[in-house]
């Protein structure tokens, strides 16, 4: 509450909860600040703790075999699958950001802030799934598409005076989609020169499984000792998509 100000016509500024409270750090809003202040510590002090958590301590209480310890923390990894643990205190940060988005100043940085921060966050969980189970990863998206919908629509009713700070928005992001369509272009041309004069690989061994596997991988280790320009394409390496398969062949191997 004393962080949340309102500006009056006469210049002066009070907390928007007790209009009776100058915005001014001194009397009783200064004790308002500072209880205010150590009450905002708590949670940073457990987003802390969770991050030394999950991020310093999980992978080595894993490998000594810590069930005490796993069965304590469960409760902050047990709904990721395996390997998206971090996405716990990702989602922590997410929520304090949404949290914090009120206190800016000017109705244009809390919409753009917000739907940073939730666009954002459908991106993360559409690309990776952290979920343990699938139907959870759809229902997050579902729910965040909802939350954007209704701030993007509930948008086209706020008032906002700051016709400077709206402006400034809008071309920082109108620079950087230009920005966006330049970069892919610059892009897509290095990428087709580089593949035209250098492919990624020098040579395609193809080889008989039960035959000559173990001449193809002996064959390809002795190429590699000679050089890193000596890359060798093994379909059990480097095969990672069946598609792929002729693409490899015809366009990214010399030989």
């Amino acid at each position: 509450a004393p962080f949340r100000c309102n500006l009056h016509p006469n210049g002066r500024w009070t907390v928007q909860a007790y209009h009776g409270v100058y915005c001014n750090g001194e009397g009783e809003h200064l004790s308002m600040s500072v209880i205010g202040g150590l009450a905002c510590l708590l949670p940073l002090g457990f987003l802390a703790i969770c991050t030394w958590v999950i991020i310093w301590e999980l992978p080595k209480r894993l490998q000594a075999a810590d069930v005490k310890f796993l069965r304590a923390c469960s409760f902050l990894f047990m709904r990721f699958r395996p390997g998206a643990e971090a996405f716990s205190v990702l989602f922590l940060v997410r929520n304090a950001l949404v949290v914090l988005c009120p206190l800016l100043p000017g109705a244009s940085a809390k919409v753009v802030s917000m739907n940073l921060i939730l666009y954002g966050s459908l991106a993360m969980v559409a690309y990776s799934k952290p979920w343990r189970a699938m139907v959870c990863n759809f229902l997050d998206m579902m729910l965040v598409t909802g939350m954007l919908v209704i701030l993007d629509m509930g948008s086209l009713f706020v008032e906002d005076n700051d016709g400077g700070t709206t402006m400034v928005i809008c071309l920082i992001f109108s620079a950087l989609m230009l920005l966006s369509i330049v970069a892919s272009v610059f892009y897509g041309v290095a990428k087709h020169f580089i593949q035209k004069y250098r492919k990624p690989f020098k040579f395609f061994l193809c080889h008989q499984k039960i035959a000559a596997g173990s001449m193809a991988r002996l064959l390809k280790i002795e190429l590699q000792k000679r050089g890193s320009k000596f890359s060798t394409f093994v379909d059990c390496d480097d095969l990672n998509d069946l598609t792929k398969l002729f693409s490899y062949v015809g366009q990214d191997t010399e030989t």
